[in-house]
Protein backbone atom coordinates (compact mmCIF):
# COMPACT_ATOMS: atom_id res chain seq x y z
CA UNK A 1 0.00 0.00 0.00
CA UNK A 2 1.59 3.44 -1.08
CA UNK A 3 2.56 5.29 1.58
CA UNK A 4 2.00 9.30 1.82
CA UNK A 5 5.87 9.66 0.91
CA UNK A 6 5.47 7.87 -2.13
CA UNK A 7 2.29 9.78 -3.04
CA UNK A 8 4.54 12.72 -3.12
CA UNK A 9 6.83 11.15 -5.17
CA UNK A 10 4.38 10.01 -7.79
CA UNK A 11 3.16 13.75 -7.71
CA UNK A 12 7.12 15.51 -8.25
CA UNK A 13 7.20 12.74 -11.38
CA UNK A 14 4.45 13.73 -12.45
CA UNK A 15 5.78 17.49 -12.66
CA UNK A 16 8.53 16.17 -14.31
CA UNK A 17 7.32 14.34 -17.25
CA UNK A 18 4.88 17.37 -18.26
CA UNK A 19 6.40 19.82 -20.59
CA UNK A 20 3.71 22.25 -19.63
CA UNK A 21 4.75 22.08 -16.11
CA UNK A 22 8.49 22.20 -16.07
CA UNK A 23 10.48 25.16 -17.95
CA UNK A 24 7.77 27.27 -18.65
CA UNK A 25 7.42 31.04 -18.67
CA UNK A 26 5.04 32.67 -17.05
CA UNK A 27 3.33 36.54 -16.98
CA UNK A 28 1.53 38.16 -14.08
CA UNK A 29 2.16 40.87 -11.70
CA UNK A 30 3.93 40.75 -8.73
CA UNK A 31 2.63 41.28 -4.98
CA UNK A 32 3.50 40.05 -1.38
CA UNK A 33 7.21 39.94 -1.80
CA UNK A 34 9.15 38.55 1.48
CA UNK A 35 11.98 36.66 2.57
CA UNK A 36 12.90 33.82 5.28
CA UNK A 37 16.05 31.18 5.96
CA UNK A 38 17.07 32.86 2.84
CA UNK A 39 14.59 32.74 0.17
CA UNK A 40 12.35 35.19 -1.35
CA UNK A 41 8.67 34.51 -1.85
CA UNK A 42 5.99 36.54 -3.91
CA UNK A 43 3.01 36.41 -5.40
CA UNK A 44 2.23 36.27 -8.75
CA UNK A 45 -1.28 37.04 -10.45
CA UNK A 46 -3.62 38.09 -13.13
CA UNK A 47 -7.08 38.80 -13.35
CA UNK A 48 -8.24 35.91 -12.42
CA UNK A 49 -5.83 33.51 -10.53
CA UNK A 50 -2.45 33.60 -8.35
CA UNK A 51 0.05 31.65 -7.76
CA UNK A 52 2.78 31.45 -4.73
CA UNK A 53 6.23 31.62 -6.21
CA UNK A 54 9.81 31.15 -4.44
CA UNK A 55 13.48 31.63 -5.39
CA UNK A 56 15.39 29.35 -3.81
CA UNK A 57 18.91 30.70 -1.85
CA UNK A 58 19.99 28.57 -4.73
CA UNK A 59 19.48 31.38 -7.19
CA UNK A 60 19.89 34.60 -5.00
CA UNK A 61 21.21 36.73 -7.59
CA UNK A 62 17.85 36.71 -9.25
CA UNK A 63 16.17 38.39 -6.07
CA UNK A 64 17.68 41.52 -7.17
CA UNK A 65 16.07 41.49 -10.48
CA UNK A 66 12.85 41.63 -8.59
CA UNK A 67 10.85 44.82 -9.66
CA UNK A 68 8.61 46.55 -7.31
CA UNK A 69 5.35 45.19 -5.67
CA UNK A 70 2.76 45.89 -8.89
CA UNK A 71 4.76 45.65 -11.61
CA UNK A 72 4.34 42.85 -14.25
CA UNK A 73 7.48 40.51 -14.88
CA UNK A 74 7.61 37.57 -16.66
CA UNK A 75 9.08 34.46 -14.91
CA UNK A 76 11.03 30.97 -15.79
CA UNK A 77 10.79 27.54 -14.09
CA UNK A 78 8.21 24.73 -13.22
CA UNK A 79 6.01 23.63 -10.41
CA UNK A 80 7.16 23.12 -6.78
CA UNK A 81 5.67 20.26 -5.31
CA UNK A 82 5.98 21.08 -1.37
CA UNK A 83 5.28 17.99 0.74
CA UNK A 84 5.47 19.09 4.03
CA UNK A 85 2.45 21.16 3.48
CA UNK A 86 0.56 19.53 0.57
CA UNK A 87 1.24 22.84 -1.13
CA UNK A 88 2.35 23.34 -4.48
CA UNK A 89 4.65 26.63 -5.50
CA UNK A 90 5.95 27.92 -9.04
CA UNK A 91 10.04 27.48 -8.56
CA UNK A 92 11.51 30.48 -10.22
CA UNK A 93 14.70 30.41 -12.21
CA UNK A 94 14.96 33.16 -14.58
CA UNK A 95 13.07 36.61 -14.01
CA UNK A 96 12.72 38.74 -17.25
CA UNK A 97 11.68 42.08 -17.44
CA UNK A 98 8.63 43.08 -19.55
CA UNK A 99 11.13 45.29 -22.18
CA UNK A 100 13.24 42.23 -22.85
CA UNK A 101 12.28 40.29 -25.74
CA UNK A 102 11.44 36.71 -25.13
CA UNK A 103 11.03 33.84 -28.04
CA UNK A 104 7.67 32.40 -26.59
CA UNK A 105 4.45 33.78 -25.45
CA UNK A 106 4.95 33.55 -21.92
CA UNK A 107 1.49 32.01 -20.40
CA UNK A 108 -0.67 33.51 -17.88
CA UNK A 109 -1.16 32.44 -14.26
CA UNK A 110 -4.28 31.39 -15.26
CA UNK A 111 -3.76 28.89 -18.03
CA UNK A 112 -0.70 27.39 -15.93
CA UNK A 113 -3.01 27.07 -12.90
CA UNK A 114 -6.05 25.41 -15.50
CA UNK A 115 -2.72 22.91 -16.90
CA UNK A 116 -1.49 21.89 -13.60
CA UNK A 117 -5.55 21.15 -12.36
CA UNK A 118 -6.32 19.17 -15.45
CA UNK A 119 -3.17 16.96 -15.79
CA UNK A 120 -3.40 16.49 -12.08
CA UNK A 121 -7.25 15.18 -13.19
CA UNK A 122 -5.44 12.49 -14.90
CA UNK A 123 -4.36 10.36 -12.37
CA UNK A 124 -5.79 8.89 -9.51
CA UNK A 125 -3.86 8.50 -5.70
CA UNK A 126 -4.04 5.50 -3.18
CA UNK A 127 -2.56 6.14 0.54
CA UNK A 128 -2.74 5.05 3.32
CA UNK A 129 -1.39 7.08 6.66
CA UNK A 130 -2.72 8.63 10.23
CA UNK A 131 -4.93 11.82 10.47
CA UNK A 132 -2.76 14.55 11.53
CA UNK A 133 -5.25 17.28 11.51
CA UNK A 134 -9.46 17.46 10.32
CA UNK A 135 -11.12 20.79 9.91
CA UNK A 136 -14.43 21.71 7.66
CA UNK A 137 -14.00 24.54 5.19
CA UNK A 138 -16.77 27.09 4.60
CA UNK A 139 -18.26 25.52 1.50
CA UNK A 140 -18.60 22.00 4.41
CA UNK A 141 -15.65 20.32 2.58
CA UNK A 142 -14.53 18.09 4.98
CA UNK A 143 -10.82 18.10 4.93
CA UNK A 144 -7.96 15.90 6.39
CA UNK A 145 -4.07 15.42 6.04
CA UNK A 146 -2.43 12.33 6.61
CA UNK A 147 0.98 11.53 7.99
CA UNK A 148 2.89 8.72 7.44
CA UNK A 149 3.83 5.96 10.19
CA UNK A 150 6.92 4.30 9.32
CA UNK A 151 9.56 2.12 11.31
CA UNK A 152 12.05 4.85 11.47
CA UNK A 153 9.11 7.46 12.87
CA UNK A 154 7.28 10.20 10.45
CA UNK A 155 7.68 11.72 7.26
CA UNK A 156 8.19 15.13 6.98
CA UNK A 157 5.43 14.26 3.97
CA UNK A 158 1.59 14.99 5.03
CA UNK A 159 -1.51 14.96 1.92
CA UNK A 160 -4.46 16.59 1.95
CA UNK A 161 -7.63 14.39 1.75
CA UNK A 162 -11.00 15.65 0.57
CA UNK A 163 -14.90 14.71 1.38
CA UNK A 164 -17.14 16.97 -0.42
CA UNK A 165 -20.20 18.11 1.37
CA UNK A 166 -22.59 15.40 0.72
CA UNK A 167 -20.20 12.59 1.74
CA UNK A 168 -20.44 11.17 5.34
CA UNK A 169 -17.19 9.14 6.76
CA UNK A 170 -18.47 5.55 7.32
CA UNK A 171 -16.84 6.15 11.10
CA UNK A 172 -15.60 9.57 12.91
CA UNK A 173 -12.28 11.23 11.24
CA UNK A 174 -10.64 11.91 14.36
CA UNK A 175 -6.43 12.60 14.89
CA UNK A 176 -4.28 9.69 15.40
CA UNK A 177 -6.87 7.07 12.95
CA UNK A 178 -5.03 5.18 10.41
CA UNK A 179 -7.01 5.06 7.56
CA UNK A 180 -7.25 3.97 3.36
CA UNK A 181 -8.09 6.57 0.75
CA UNK A 182 -8.30 6.60 -2.43
CA UNK A 183 -9.38 8.76 -5.39
CA UNK A 184 -8.50 11.41 -8.23
CA UNK A 185 -5.66 14.27 -7.64
CA UNK A 186 -6.86 18.04 -7.73
CA UNK A 187 -5.90 21.16 -6.36
CA UNK A 188 -7.52 23.90 -4.56
CA UNK A 189 -5.94 27.29 -6.05
CA UNK A 190 -7.14 29.54 -3.26
CA UNK A 191 -4.96 27.94 -0.66
CA UNK A 192 -2.20 27.06 -3.12
CA UNK A 193 -3.21 22.98 -1.97
CA UNK A 194 -2.88 19.59 -3.79
CA UNK A 195 -5.34 16.99 -2.48
CA UNK A 196 -6.79 13.26 -3.09
CA UNK A 197 -10.18 14.03 -4.15
CA UNK A 198 -12.51 11.07 -2.54
CA UNK A 199 -15.60 10.59 -4.62
CA UNK A 200 -17.78 8.60 -1.98
CA UNK A 201 -17.68 6.89 0.83
CA UNK A 202 -16.58 3.17 -0.16
CA UNK A 203 -13.46 5.18 -1.23
CA UNK A 204 -11.91 5.87 2.88
CA UNK A 205 -11.91 2.92 4.93
CA UNK A 206 -10.18 2.18 8.89
CA UNK A 207 -6.74 0.47 7.83
CA UNK A 208 -7.31 -0.76 11.59
CA UNK A 209 -10.96 -1.75 12.62
CA UNK A 210 -11.87 -1.04 16.21
CA UNK A 211 -13.15 -4.41 18.02
CA UNK A 212 -17.19 -4.03 18.46
CA UNK A 213 -17.89 -3.84 21.76
CA UNK A 214 -19.80 -6.78 23.47
CA UNK A 215 -23.59 -7.81 23.77
CA UNK A 216 -25.41 -6.24 26.45
CA UNK A 217 -25.44 -8.35 29.46
CA UNK A 218 -28.65 -9.11 31.50
CA UNK A 219 -27.73 -6.91 33.92
CA UNK A 220 -27.91 -3.65 32.26
CA UNK A 221 -30.49 -0.99 32.12
CA UNK A 222 -33.71 -1.24 29.86
CA UNK A 223 -32.54 2.05 29.14
CA UNK A 224 -28.78 0.73 27.90
CA UNK A 225 -30.85 -1.71 25.92
CA UNK A 226 -32.91 0.71 23.62
CA UNK A 227 -29.64 2.90 23.08
CA UNK A 228 -26.83 0.49 22.50
CA UNK A 229 -26.44 1.82 18.87
CA UNK A 230 -26.49 5.29 20.22
CA UNK A 231 -23.75 5.52 22.62
CA UNK A 232 -23.97 9.48 22.65
CA UNK A 233 -26.40 8.90 25.27
CA UNK A 234 -26.49 8.29 29.06
CA UNK A 235 -25.80 5.00 30.51
CA UNK A 236 -26.44 4.01 33.46
CA UNK A 237 -23.64 3.71 35.85
CA UNK A 238 -23.36 -0.22 35.29
CA UNK A 239 -23.11 0.42 31.12
CA UNK A 240 -20.40 2.83 31.77
CA UNK A 241 -17.38 0.91 32.43
CA UNK A 242 -18.93 -1.59 29.28
CA UNK A 243 -18.47 0.95 26.90
CA UNK A 244 -15.24 3.11 28.07
CA UNK A 245 -13.62 3.15 24.81
CA UNK A 246 -16.01 5.03 23.14
CA UNK A 247 -15.78 8.78 23.06
CA UNK A 248 -19.11 9.46 22.98
CA UNK A 249 -19.55 8.60 26.78
CA UNK A 250 -16.75 10.93 27.54
CA UNK A 251 -18.24 13.86 25.41
CA UNK A 252 -21.63 12.90 27.76
CA UNK A 253 -19.80 12.54 30.88
CA UNK A 254 -18.53 15.95 29.97
CA UNK A 255 -21.75 17.30 28.97
CA UNK A 256 -23.17 16.60 32.28
CA UNK A 257 -20.71 18.08 34.43
CA UNK A 258 -21.59 21.62 32.74
CA UNK A 259 -25.42 20.47 33.34
CA UNK A 260 -24.71 20.81 36.86
CA UNK A 261 -26.92 23.82 38.24
CA UNK A 262 -23.67 25.83 39.28
CA UNK A 263 -23.47 26.14 35.35
CA UNK A 264 -27.04 27.37 35.01
CA UNK A 265 -25.79 30.95 33.82
CA UNK A 266 -24.19 29.26 30.93
CA UNK A 267 -25.21 26.95 27.99
CA UNK A 268 -23.74 24.38 26.16
CA UNK A 269 -22.93 23.85 22.42
CA UNK A 270 -22.03 20.32 21.04
CA UNK A 271 -19.39 20.44 18.05
CA UNK A 272 -19.14 24.21 18.41
CA UNK A 273 -17.85 25.73 15.00
CA UNK A 274 -14.47 27.30 15.39
CA UNK A 275 -13.11 29.08 12.42
CA UNK A 276 -9.28 30.25 11.22
CA UNK A 277 -9.23 32.64 8.70
CA UNK A 278 -11.10 32.31 5.96
CA UNK A 279 -10.75 28.78 4.59
CA UNK A 280 -10.54 26.71 7.40
CA UNK A 281 -13.25 25.62 9.81
CA UNK A 282 -13.29 22.77 12.65
CA UNK A 283 -15.75 21.82 15.47
CA UNK A 284 -15.01 21.45 19.15
CA UNK A 285 -16.78 18.75 21.47
CA UNK A 286 -18.34 21.23 23.84
CA UNK A 287 -18.19 24.77 24.17
CA UNK A 288 -19.61 26.70 27.11
CA UNK A 289 -21.27 30.12 26.25
CA UNK A 290 -22.01 33.01 28.05
CA UNK A 291 -25.33 34.85 27.96
CA UNK A 292 -24.82 36.47 24.88
CA UNK A 293 -23.84 33.75 23.73
CA UNK A 294 -19.55 33.48 23.29
CA UNK A 295 -17.69 30.71 24.74
CA UNK A 296 -15.64 31.00 27.35
CA UNK A 297 -14.70 27.22 27.69
CA UNK A 298 -13.58 25.22 25.40
CA UNK A 299 -13.91 21.13 26.13
CA UNK A 300 -12.32 19.06 23.55
CA UNK A 301 -13.03 15.12 24.24
CA UNK A 302 -11.00 11.68 23.23
CA UNK A 303 -11.72 8.20 23.44
CA UNK A 304 -10.20 6.44 26.92
CA UNK A 305 -7.10 4.91 25.74
CA UNK A 306 -6.20 7.43 23.67
CA UNK A 307 -2.46 7.10 23.10
CA UNK A 308 -0.97 11.00 22.25
CA UNK A 309 -0.45 14.41 23.13
CA UNK A 310 -2.22 15.55 19.69
CA UNK A 311 -5.62 16.41 21.69
CA UNK A 312 -4.42 18.64 24.37
CA UNK A 313 -2.83 20.04 20.96
CA UNK A 314 -5.98 20.67 19.21
CA UNK A 315 -7.80 21.77 22.26
CA UNK A 316 -5.82 24.92 22.39
CA UNK A 317 -5.85 25.18 18.62
CA UNK A 318 -9.68 25.74 19.10
CA UNK A 319 -8.78 28.16 21.79
CA UNK A 320 -6.95 30.65 20.32
CA UNK A 321 -8.73 31.95 17.78
CA UNK A 322 -12.09 32.68 20.05
CA UNK A 323 -12.69 34.64 23.01
CA UNK A 324 -12.46 32.05 25.32
CA UNK A 325 -9.49 31.32 27.91
CA UNK A 326 -10.24 28.23 29.47
CA UNK A 327 -9.91 24.88 27.98
CA UNK A 328 -10.86 21.62 28.91
CA UNK A 329 -9.31 18.17 27.49
CA UNK A 330 -11.11 14.97 28.93
CA UNK A 331 -10.17 11.39 27.72
CA UNK A 332 -11.67 9.69 30.34
CA UNK A 333 -15.32 10.24 32.21
CA UNK A 334 -13.55 10.46 35.29
CA UNK A 335 -13.42 14.22 36.42
CA UNK A 336 -10.16 13.94 38.83
CA UNK A 337 -8.74 12.85 35.86
CA UNK A 338 -9.67 15.53 33.03
CA UNK A 339 -6.96 18.48 32.62
CA UNK A 340 -7.99 22.20 32.60
CA UNK A 341 -6.22 25.07 30.98
CA UNK A 342 -5.88 28.38 31.09
CA UNK A 343 -4.93 31.04 28.65
CA UNK A 344 -1.97 33.39 29.27
CA UNK A 345 -2.10 36.28 26.92
CA UNK A 346 0.75 37.93 28.24
CA UNK A 347 3.38 35.05 28.21
CA UNK A 348 1.42 34.01 25.14
CA UNK A 349 1.31 30.17 26.64
CA UNK A 350 -1.98 27.75 28.23
CA UNK A 351 -1.11 27.28 32.32
CA UNK A 352 -2.27 23.96 33.42
CA UNK A 353 -4.95 24.17 36.06
CA UNK A 354 -7.02 22.76 39.06
CA UNK A 355 -10.55 21.78 38.58
CA UNK A 356 -11.56 24.30 41.28
CA UNK A 357 -9.56 27.11 39.82
CA UNK A 358 -11.16 26.64 36.17
CA UNK A 359 -14.47 26.98 38.23
CA UNK A 360 -13.61 30.00 40.28
CA UNK A 361 -12.64 31.58 36.60
CA UNK A 362 -15.86 30.79 35.69
CA UNK A 363 -17.22 32.48 38.47
CA UNK A 364 -19.50 29.44 39.65
CA UNK A 365 -21.14 29.37 43.11
CA UNK A 366 -18.89 27.57 45.42
CA UNK A 367 -19.34 24.04 46.93
CA UNK A 368 -20.35 24.27 50.41
CA UNK A 369 -18.32 23.05 53.32
CA UNK A 370 -18.56 19.36 54.08
CA UNK A 371 -19.22 20.25 57.69
CA UNK A 372 -22.37 21.63 56.96
CA UNK A 373 -24.18 18.38 56.05
CA UNK A 374 -26.19 17.45 58.85
CA UNK A 375 -25.75 13.02 59.51
CA UNK A 376 -28.55 11.54 60.36
CA UNK A 377 -29.78 7.32 59.58
CA UNK A 378 -28.35 5.96 55.67
CA UNK A 379 -32.03 5.11 55.05
CA UNK A 380 -33.54 8.49 55.05
CA UNK A 381 -30.78 9.66 52.38
CA UNK A 382 -31.98 9.57 48.90
CA UNK A 383 -30.28 10.50 46.11
CA UNK A 384 -30.37 14.19 46.12
CA UNK A 385 -28.28 13.76 48.98
CA UNK A 386 -26.17 10.99 47.89
CA UNK A 387 -25.15 13.36 45.06
CA UNK A 388 -24.47 16.64 47.52
CA UNK A 389 -21.93 14.54 49.35
CA UNK A 390 -20.28 13.54 46.41
CA UNK A 391 -19.70 17.29 45.20
CA UNK A 392 -18.63 18.28 48.86
CA UNK A 393 -15.80 15.28 49.07
CA UNK A 394 -15.02 16.37 45.49
CA UNK A 395 -14.25 19.90 46.33
CA UNK A 396 -12.57 18.20 49.69
CA UNK A 397 -10.25 15.84 47.51
CA UNK A 398 -9.69 18.99 45.28
CA UNK A 399 -8.41 21.21 48.37
CA UNK A 400 -6.36 18.40 49.98
CA UNK A 401 -5.27 16.21 47.79
CA UNK A 402 -4.51 17.94 44.40
CA UNK A 403 -2.98 20.64 46.13
CA UNK A 404 -0.89 18.53 48.59
CA UNK A 405 -2.05 20.68 51.06
CA UNK A 406 -2.31 17.41 53.41
CA UNK A 407 -1.42 13.83 53.23
CA UNK A 408 -4.07 11.20 52.74
CA UNK A 409 -3.92 10.22 56.59
CA UNK A 410 -4.84 13.99 56.98
CA UNK A 411 -7.55 13.60 55.26
CA UNK A 412 -8.85 10.44 56.96
CA UNK A 413 -8.54 12.53 60.20
CA UNK A 414 -10.56 15.55 58.99
CA UNK A 415 -13.42 12.92 57.72
CA UNK A 416 -13.46 11.83 61.43
CA UNK A 417 -13.55 14.98 63.37
CA UNK A 418 -16.90 15.66 61.07
CA UNK A 419 -18.32 12.35 62.44
CA UNK A 420 -18.83 11.04 59.06
CA UNK A 421 -16.24 8.09 58.25
CA UNK A 422 -18.72 5.24 60.37
CA UNK A 423 -21.63 7.02 58.58
CA UNK A 424 -20.36 6.08 55.80
CA UNK A 425 -19.14 2.26 56.24
CA UNK A 426 -22.42 1.93 57.56
CA UNK A 427 -23.86 3.49 54.28
CA UNK A 428 -22.07 1.56 52.04
CA UNK A 429 -21.77 -1.71 53.57
CA UNK A 430 -25.88 -1.73 53.46
CA UNK A 431 -26.02 -0.93 49.99
CA UNK A 432 -23.80 -2.97 48.59
CA UNK A 433 -25.33 -5.99 50.31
Amino acid sequence: MPNVSKITQKLIEIVQINSDLKDVWVQGEISNVFSRNSNTYFTLKDNVKRIECVIFKDWAPLQKDLPAVGSSISVNGQIYVYGAKSEYRFMVKKINPPENFLPVQPASVSILITTWENILKTHSGEVQGEISEVFVTPADFTIFKLKDVTVGGPSENIIECALPPKVNPPFPLEIGERVHVKGRFGIFPDASAYRIEIGNANNIAQAIKRPRPASPKSNQCLECRQHFDNLQDQLCHICYYARLTYEGIVVGAVQRYFDDSKFSNFSTEREHKIRWGAYREGRADIALLNSEGDPVAIAECKRIGYDGSDGIVQLKSYINPTVAKLGLFADNTDPYEWTFFKKNDERQRFDQITRSQFERELGVEPVQEISSIQIGAPENYKDELHEEIRRKLDQLFEEKMQRLEKPLSDLKIELQKRGIVNWFKNLFSKENK
